[in-house]
C-alpha cells in the first residue's frame, strides 16, 4: 500500500509522536495512491484528526463525507490511470475554520462531479453527492488546468437547529 501522510496533528514538528504539539494544527492532509482499500484509511485519518482537534462531534458526518468523496475520486478519477504514476494520487485535506470543517479531495481526473437524478429505492449506487449535500452547508468543486480537480464540502461546526 503506497500511503503517505503529511504532518499529522498528533506529532510534533520533529516527528516524535510521543511529544504533544504546542499548538493544535488547523489543517491536516493525507496522500493516497488511489486504491479502493485506502478509503477506509481516509475515514480513520479523519476520525483521528478530529479527535486530536477535540472536534469528535463532527466525526460521523465528516467520516461519511470523506468516504463518499474519496470513493468517488478512486472510482471515477482513477478509471484510466496506471497505479504507478503520480497522476494516481488523491489528496485528502481537512481544514478547521471558525465556523466550518472544510473537507477537500484533490485528484488528477478530468471529469467533473456528476449530480445524478434521484436514485431508485433499490439502486446500490448514485447517492454519494446527495449524501454530501445533505450533510454539508455547501459543497462544490474547483477545476485545474491542464488536468485535475478538488471536490470540497463545508460541514458546520455547530449542529443544525
Amino acid at each position: 500500500m503506497a500511503l503517505s501522510a503529511f504532518p499529522t496533528p498528533w506529532s510534533d514538528p520533529t516527528g516524535r509522536p510521543d511529544v504533544p504539539p504546542r499548538h493544535t494544527p488547523r489543517a491536516a492532509a493525507l496522500l493516497l495512491s488511489g486504491t479502493s482499500h485506502e478509503c477506509a484509511e481516509a475515514r480513520r485519518f479523519t476520525v483521528r484528526t478530529l479527535a486530536a482537534w477535540e472536534s469528535e462531534h463532527l466525526a460521523d458526518d465528516a467520516r461519511t463525507v470523506v468516504g463518499e468523496l474519496t470513493a468517488n475520486a478512486v472510482r471515477h478519477a482513477r478509471a484510466h490511470r496506471p497505479l504507478d504514476t503520480a497522476e494516481a494520487e488523491i489528496r485528502l485535506k481537512l481544514t478547521l475554520r471558525p465556523a466550518h470543517l472544510l473537507i477537500s479531495v484533490t485528484d488528477h481526473g478530468d471529469d467533473l462531479p456528476a449530480y445524478p437524478p434521484p436514485a431508485k429505492d433499490l439502486d446500490t449506487a448514485g447517492r454519494g453527492l446527495r449524501v454530501v449535500e445533505a450533510l454539508s452547508d455547501h459543497w462544490g468543486w474547483t477545476r485545474y488546468r491542464p488536468t485535475g480537480k478538488t471536490v470540497w464540502a463545508l460541514l458546520p461546526l455547530r449542529p443544525r437547529s
